[in-house]
């Protein structure tokens, strides 16, 4: 992820998670590969992605569907001589269910315009639903661009002249390519191809019975059992296309060995990406290194060098994203973290060691960077909190940014809320952060409903709709709703097997953190005290049901999934979830020495505690762990409502369901903080639906009150 895509720093935060239970979808599952994640998932449209060149109109509030169709870069590139920058653009279909794509190259000269290539080809998804960028691949002399484009069933590389024209079809490999490079003289591309399971051994596996060992448990994919096996054995294939005779071959041993000259391949998971020095005599690679100091999930994405001949590496630097070697083997540039989630900066550190000088800290978020082979300059995808990311370039000598293309002209003529940053300090000191989304038409004095996203929030990022893109910000501010977007991370460090330590870390920090930062936007005196609502996906959808479970905060509640922290877990999730509940100190059978520590957290087991009204939008993948929760909501008569997606992963990605979850979204929150009901017939028996909620609530309630 880190090599083709580091707009999130989702890589960094991915193997930080891998410690955690939700590592079965959130790290394990999280595998680049070409294709759908599943058959009957969103289409492709083959119609390539236009970017408008003049908008017009009034300025006027965001809606879902905007949301919706915002194009986004999957992709920057910059050419190696700096003149040209390649990148692709993707964009919902709505009507069809589907996404189109398309390749641009625009010239770094002041003015120049952006000339469209044609499509891209279809999304590249992973196994957690997210569309895995990839960077389109430039020549090593600047004339061609190259990129993986599906072509009928597998997926192939094509070329396109930097000026336009057609693509040439280059490889026609039986089977997928992988990943591929060009050569550094440019004669040759190297790529790899994974070849499937026989059909025959397949059909084998199928025939008969499989001993349930417990590595095949996986709670949180439907995929069928010999589709799982099939994907442990691939055999994978080192292949070279001569660029001169227009030729593949699979390489011989001789071709492997000098291609080993100049990319070397550490066979190690922790590391994310290595290359080769220009002269050949060094290797740097990141890898993702703990730091021992008694506690767990201290990971750093680490810059080391070593010597080609051997040796003990050396880490240059730590919170890298990517490098880059200078012409002369002395030096590397990396993008890397400038502090607390703040947006990141680019260095550079002699090869040798040493101090690290900054060249450029980004003011705004810009990630997906390149660097051309001076680098003098760099190419990669703006944004800012209140825009999608535009193709940028930034002057490595001056500082100075400047943005490309605008590949959302539209935007200019959305009103959308302005945000501000508040800070705070968890329990233990340590520094918070969120953004304040005020409504629209905010009036000085009135209190409004508060909407808090929980996961994944980035300093100077668009704000979206959090992680998996399910809870529309801004569209909440535009319906009058206070909108608080922050991140919780105390789960970071705990005592392995100390369950106390663990509870607070995971869970019991959630408690306070929160109160604190409601606190400040209630202590400004513009919150509805009795009208909080709280969202989440992935941890975010953990901390949901726990808070609600847990504590009297929220007044409703919305989860993109069940919580998987119930004894049913234990049972389903196989021998690796169990040896995460271990190290929480959750060691054996629930109903055993452990129970006591189970009824402490798990929110099945607390859900009689529950007052919040829950919405649960749960992809078809992941709803069985968490079914022990709902069932116990749903028999203690809470109101609680799911739906599951079909053909959805960890992060829905088919564009009719995002944009129906949107819209429950809202109206929701607009059902029990506001009263409202939208008026069309096609939501009438949604309506009826809720208003049996509400008289389960309004019983709940009565219940609840002193005599």
């Amino acid at each position: 992820m880190i090599g083709t895509s580091f707009s999130n720093r989702g890589a960094v935060w991915l193997s930080i998670l891998s410690v955690l239970l939700w590592r079965a979808f959130s790290f394990a599952q999280l595998v680049p590969y070409a294709g759908k994640p599943e058959e009957g998932g969103p289409g492709f449209d083959p119609t390539p992605v236009q970017l408008p060149s003049v908008v017009s109109g009034e300025r006027r509030p965001i809606t879902n569907m905007d949301l919706l169709t915002i194009r986004d870069l999957k992709g920057v590139q910059i050419s190696p001589d700096g003149k040209s920058v390649a990148f692709v653009v993707s964009q919902a279909v709505y009507n069809t269910n589907s996404y189109r794509t398309a390749i641009f190259v625009v010239g770094t000269e002041p003015g120049s315009k952006p000339i469209n290539l044609g499509t891209a080809g279809p999304p590249r998804w992973n196994g957690g639903g997210e569309w895995w960028n990839e960077p389109p691949i430039w020549s090593p002399d600047s004339r061609y661009i190259t990129y993986r484009v599906r072509n009928g069933a597998t997926w192939q590389i094509f070329r396109w002249n930097r000026n336009g024209g057609a693509p040439v079809h280059l490889t026609h490999s039986p089977y997928d390519i992988q990943w591929f490079e060009w050569s550094p003289d440019g004669n040759s591309i190297t790529f790899e191809i994974e070849k499937p399971l026989d059909p025959d051994e397949s059909r084998r596996l199928s025939e008969r019975g499989m001993l349930y060992d417990e590595s095949i448990a996986d709670p949180f994919n439907n995929t069928p059992i010999v589709d799982m096996l099939s994907k442990r054995i691939p055999e994978r294939q080192i292949w070279l296309y001569d660029v001169r005779r227009g030729r593949e071959h699979r390489a011989t041993g001789e071709e492997i060995t000098r291609y080993d000259s100049w990319h070397y391949t550490l066979h190690d998971p922790a590391i994310t990406k290595q290359n080769i020095s220009p002269d050949r005599n060094t290797l740097a690679f990141i890898k993702a290194l703990k730091v021992e100091d008694g506690k767990v999930e201290h990971v750093s994405m680490s810059l080391c060098v070593r010597p080609m001949s051997g040796g003990a590496p050396i880490v240059l630097a730590r919170d890298v994203g990517y490098f880059w070697w200078a012409s002369d083997s002395n030096q590397l540039y990396f993008l890397g973290d400038s502090g607390y989630d703040r947006p990141l900066s680019l260095y550079v550190v002699d090869s040798n060691g040493g101090t690290t000088r900054e060249l450029v800290h980004f003011n705004t978020f810009f990630g997906q960077l390149s660097l051309n082979s001076s680098a003098s300059l760099a190419a990669g995808a703006l944004q800012t909190t209140t825009d999608p990311a535009e193709v940028a370039l930034a002057d490595l000598k001056t500082g100075e940014v400047r943005v490309l293309v605008n590949v959302n002209p539209e935007f200019e003529r959305i009103e959308l809320s302005p945000i501000t940053e508040i800070t705070w300090k968890n329990k233990k000191g340590d520094p918070e952060f969120g953004y304040l989304i005020k409504p629209l038409n905010y009036h000085q004095g009135k209190k409004y409903p508060l909407i808090v996203t929980t996961y994944r929030v980035f300093r100077q990022a668009f704000q979206r709709g959090a992680v998996g893109d399910e809870y529309p910000m801004q569209v909440f501010a535009a319906n009058g709703f206070l909108v608080l977007a922050v991140d919780v991370d105390e789960f970071m460090s705990y005592e392995p097997k100390n369950f106390e330590d663990a509870k607070n870390a995971i869970w019991f920090s959630l408690i306070p953190n929160l109160k604190t930062a409601v606190k400040i936007l209630e202590d400004m005196g513009i919150v509805d005290p009795d009208h909080k609502g709280i969202t989440g996906l992935s941890y975010g959808s953990r901390i949901v049901n726990f808070m609600i479970s847990h504590s009297d905060l929220f007044e409703a509640a919305i989860a993109s999934g069940l919580a998987a922290d119930d004894p049913f877990s234990y049972y389903i999730g196989g021998g690796r979830i169990q040896g995460d509940f271990a190290s929480f100190g959750l060691g054996g059978l629930p109903e055993g020495e452990a129970w006591s520590k189970w009824r402490e957290f798990s929110p099945a087991l607390n859900a009689q505690y529950v007052k919040a009204p829950l919405l649960v939008n749960a992809a078809d993948s992941e709803y069985r762990a968490g079914l022990q929760f709902y069932t116990s909501l749903k028999r203690l008569g809470k109101p609680v409502e799911l739906f599951v997606y079909p053909n959805e992963f960890h992060e829905k990605n088919q564009p009719k369901h995002r944009l129906e979850i949107y819209q429950r979204n809202l109206d929701w929150f607009n059902f029990w903080f506001k009263g409202e009901e939208d008026p069309d017939p096609a939501k009438a028996d949604q309506y009826t639906r809720w208003r049996e909620l509400r008289k389960l609530q309004e019983a709940n309630e009565a219940a609840r009150k002193p005599d």
